[in-house]
């Protein structure tokens, strides 16, 4: 259950919802500087938004979908569910684990051992670490605590890894008085302490207030009869607190005997597990959420995979690290490759330590498990990294690492000059040989796979939609197999079968180029003798290769130039064509010429092609570019050259195609469409990396956020803003009303003074949890802004705002009831087909669309919510706007299955991150000093944001150049 605050601070505005409290900074709305031609008329000072404390959702238009050419069944892999009209108990769970010389003392007040424990420095358990802890509390409390007076019988409470226990009637003691609580002692299985069992602190306690003082909203009487009220239209919202036990209550038994990650419950890796390249494989299993929809309450179940660290016999970190180094040295790798691994400037040096600080280690020397969590750096070999040590009764002398754990321990290596690991800081280090290190077992991976290990998932999870709702309907028995016992326990039951409902297949749009105009067949068309609607020029140009099997890239040019103008593309010979010696000799022959547009051929090499964006698009002002790999280029052939030129097209300004049909919205003046991502960082990233301190300086973390929007009445050309930010754990877009602003002053200017009169925003990278605080942040900025220059500068301008939410990633699958309707070969949902009915939200506006041609594997439809409409779209229109925009995605001859704008802004945001470069600036900000408080953490974080966006900043007119298709 989640948990809010309610702040102010004395200036600007507190936003309060799921999201808890953000301020919106007043600076963030300054038009003046971004809207220059308003001749400074407005105030930085523009009042409070107005935020209720409940934002009212677009309920569902009357009419449904009525304008499709066909409609089929479809099977979805939503089962229903039959939930009783019952009460259960909540209880707020703290699992501590007591220090392993703990002797008893404080036992005799377990409410001041509490508190002391909680005041300072404790070990930190794993889900599965509370889960043992808690079996075995119930099973010694299953005569007391946990016994139900009223079934006369033994409780089967569930658990859902940390804080939120639920249990069929009170437990006894406790009951349901608000911060009634009970502390208990609980000796249980522990592998990270001598003698493999340690003692625990547990807490039971009746929600109520928090130790912060803030109001803990979280009740202990769940009633999920609500949820009938709820269908029945008694209730207003739906009871998300009785979700949340259903969740609970139903994931429990599948994740005993599993590995669980988030709401994937993947299959023990001991049953059945697939290998990867480099120390890496993968495992199946199940994903499950219960979810309200217009058919009844049902829960959701699909086949999902994960990549894990590979399991080696003895947990061998040795044989992950060899392979590992297969990645740049193949079946050649030897253990000199390890030993030369002490070396900082060996390129294997930083992938390793990339590798390692994404995963967890431990040991068994110290006669117990010890765990160690936070790699920092690899040190020397064990015979030559030295210490000083104190041996009792003796000076402190320089000791070798080999020495001293031989001596200690008495540990004689076997490979003294393999590297030791260093677990601890700057400030002190903490060395363990190589060899006697070992790898965490069921470790899931959290980094990045590369393009091979990406390749080989994808082929093996990618199955044909009769397969993979087998799979569905597999482990729908496992859950319910598993769940059995609470089900039975809170007399829930799942129903055998899916539910069904109805596609309705909407009509493509008709297309126009330069030269002829088609309805495409199938979400799909043919670039052959097609001729680009609007050609640009390509002069002034350079070609050059940094492939090392690629010398001459004449013949490459001349047949990109044909296809140019086969296409209406105007193309100049390049002004020089060269292979580069090096990458700096190549970039100060680009200085020197000064082109207008660069296109380079590479061997696959993300940092080489990342460093040349970075140049050309920042650090030269903005030289648009496109880079091929060698294999791509190797196999040119017409079509291959047919995509290249629209990408270059779509650089240099060009329009690749068009709507004849535009639906109704696109037909009026004044409309501007807008996409916006926010991209995470992920533990492989750079700046991520620079910024995870182990000196407690705090985690530093930054998303990027990317607005791309409609600037012309053709909505094919975008204009494009990027701010970095500081990652929160619910992520809003925080310089939303600066990117708003410049997107309204590139509006402005380009089309004669005028501003938008409606707006439609979609906004990608957004989950249920956070519909809320998106409508009551970023809609409300939206308006702020809008506000703000009606009131000061434009009085007749208050444009109409439709804010969708998009959907890409989530779990509803469809597949046609009889495969003979299905699309393709692998008999998939027809592109253009809609769910408006059955499986959506049972009063708000959702729909989902596939609007693609699924290729490989299952379609996955998107999920689209409209949160705020003052458009006032019916059903049919704003579905066509959906699909019939996911057919001006410029860099492709399908339709694609997200609407262009959103495609856009999520390459915007990944182009953003790879402008990103590490100065010396920024590095001395990533050490924290002494004693740094938050207050003095938070500023440095702004600064390094500030750094960062100075970095990344693009110069005004490239950004309507599209740069980053």
């Amino acid at each position: 259950p989640s948990r809010s605050s309610d702040s102010r601070s004395e200036s600007g505005t507190a936003v309060r919802g799921n999201y808890g409290t953000r301020q919106i900074p007043e600076s963030s709305i300054d038009i003046n500087r971004y809207l220059p031609t308003f001749n400074d008329t407005l105030s930085k000072n523009y009042g409070e938004v107005k935020v209720k404390g409940e934002s009212e959702f677009v309920k569902r238009p009357p009419d449904y979908a009525h304008e499709f050419i066909k409609t089929l069944t479809l099977i979805s892999n939503h089962y229903p569910l039959r939930i009783p009209k019952i009460t259960v108990y909540h209880y707020d769970i703290t699992v501590r684990a007591l220090p392993n010389d703990w002797n008893g003392e404080g036992s005799d007040n377990l409410d001041e051992l509490a508190k002391k424990i909680d005041k300072g420095r404790q070990r930190k358990l794993t889900k599965t670490q509370n889960r043992n802890v808690i079996d075995t509390f119930v099973a010694q409390e299953s005569t007391r605590l946990f016994w139900s007076i009223i079934n006369n019988k033994p409780m089967r409470p569930v658990y859902d890894g940390m804080k939120n226990m639920y249990t069929a009637t009170p437990i006894n003691a406790i009951g349901t008085e608000k911060d009634a609580c009970v502390h208990q002692i609980v000796h249980a299985r522990d592998e990270e302490v001598p003698g493999g069992f340690g003692n625990f602190l547990v807490t039971i306690k009746v929600p109520g207030e928090n130790g912060n003082d803030e109001k803990n909203d979280a009740k202990c009487e769940v009633t999920l009869r609500e949820i009938s009220d709820y269908y029945c239209g008694t209730l207003p919202e739906f009871p998300i607190d009785a979700g949340t036990a259903l969740n609970i209550i139903l994931r429990y038994g599948p994740s005993a005997s599993r590995v669980a990650v988030g709401a994937n419950s993947l299959n023990d890796p001991n049953s059945q597990h697939f290998l990867l390249p480099y120390g890496k494989e993968f495992l199946f299993g199940h994903y499950q959420s219960v979810r309200p929809i217009a058919a009844g309450m049902s829960i959701v179940i699909d086949r999902t995979s994960s990549p894990f660290v590979q399991n080696f016999n003895e947990d061998s970190l040795i044989n992950y690290l060899l392979e590992l180094l297969k990645k740049n040295h193949g079946k050649n790798v030897n253990q000199k490759h390890i030993i030369d691994l002490v070396h900082e400037k060996n390129p294997d040096h930083d992938y390793v330590s990339r590798e390692f600080k994404r995963i967890h280690f431990y040991t068994l020397h110290l006669g117990y498990k010890k765990v160690y969590k936070n790699f920092y750096r690899i040190a020397q070999s064990a015979c030559n990294q030295k210490f000083p040590f104190q041996r009792e009764g003796h000076d402190a002398k320089m000791t070798s690492v080999e020495e001293y754990f031989r001596t200690q321990y008495g540990i004689n290596l076997e490979y003294p000059h393999y590297p030791c690991l260093d677990f601890g800081n700057k400030k002190k280090s903490i060395y363990i040989p190589l060899e006697i290190s070992r790898l965490v077992r069921n470790q899931h991976y959290r980094g990045k796979l590369d393009g091979d290990q990406t390749s080989i998932m994808i082929k093996e999870t990618a199955k044909e939609p009769r397969e993979r709702f087998a799979h569905i309907q597999k482990s729908l028995l496992e859950v319910k197999n598993e769940s059995a016992p609470y089900r039975e326990e809170f007399q829930i039951d799942i129903d055998n079968k899916p539910v069904r409902t109805i596609g309705k297949i909407i009509s493509p749009p008709k297309l126009s180029y330069g030269n002829t105009q088609f309805t495409p067949e199938g979400g799909k068309w043919n670039m052959k003798d097609l001729e680009l609607l609007e050609g640009n020029s390509l002069t002034n140009w350079v070609a050059i290769s940094f492939a090392s099997q690629i010398k001459n890239l004449d013949h490459f040019t001349y047949n990109l130039k044909r296809m140019a103008h086969k296409m209406g593309l105007n193309a100049d010979d390049p002004v020089d064509s060269f292979q580069a010696e090096s990458v700096n000799r190549a970039i100060q022959r680009v200085r020197e010429l000064e082109p207008s547009f660069i296109v380079w051929v590479q061997d696959r090499n993300d940092e080489l092609r990342k460093h040349m964006k970075q140049t050309f698009e920042v650090t030269l002002k903005g030289i648009a570019s496109q880079c091929i790999l060698s294999k791509t280029y190797n196999k040119m052939n017409d079509q291959t050259l047919a995509n290249l030129i629209l990408k270059i097209n779509t650089k240099l300004g060009g329009k690749n195609h068009s709507l004849v049909n535009p639906p109704p919205i696109l037909k009026k003046p004044g409309v501007m469409i807008i996409g916006a991502d926010v991209n995470h960082s992920t533990p492989a990233d750079d700046i991520e990396r620079l910024f995870v301190s182990n000196e407690g300086g705090g985690r530093f973390a930054v998303s990027i956020a990317a607005l791309v929007s409609t600037f012309d009445q053709t909505y094919f050309r975008y204009y494009t803003s990027v701010k970095v930010q500081k990652k929160e754990r619910q992520e809003m877009i925080s310089d939303l009303g600066e990117m708003f602003n410049q997107a309204l002053k590139c509006y402005f200017n380009e089309n004669q003074k005028k501003l938008p009169e409606s707006i439609i925003f979609f906004r990608d990278g957004v989950s249920e949890g956070q519909f809320r605080a998106v409508l009551d942040y970023e809609f409300a900025h939206l308006q702020k802004i809008c506000d703000a220059i009606r009131k000061k500068v434009k009085p007749e301008f208050k444009p109409k705002i439709t804010f969708i939410i998009v959907q890409k990633r989530n779990h509803t699958r469809f597949r046609p009831q009889d495969p003979r309707e299905g699309h393709g070969k692998m008999r998939n949902v027809p592109p253009g087909t809609l769910v408006d009915t059955t499986v959506i939200h049972p009063r708000n506006w959702d729909y989902y669309l596939i609007s693609h041609e699924g290729i490989q594997g299952t379609s996955v439809p998107t999920h689209y919510y409209v949160l705020k409409d003052e458009n006032q779209f019916t059903a049919d229109e704003l579905y066509k706007l959906t699909y019939f925009l996911c057919h001006t995605y410029s860099n492709a001859s399908r339709a694609i299955s997200i609407p262009a704008p959103v495609k856009y802004a999520d390459l915007a945001a990944f182009r953003a991150r790879e402008h990103i470069r590490i100065t010396p600036e920024i590095a001395r900000e990533s050490s924290p000093p002494q004693n740094e408080d938050k207050e003095q953490r938070a500023q440095r974080f702004g600064r390094i944001v500030g750094l960062i966006n100075r970095e990344i900043t693009i110069d005004d007119q490239f950004r309507r150049k599209m740069y980053f298709c």
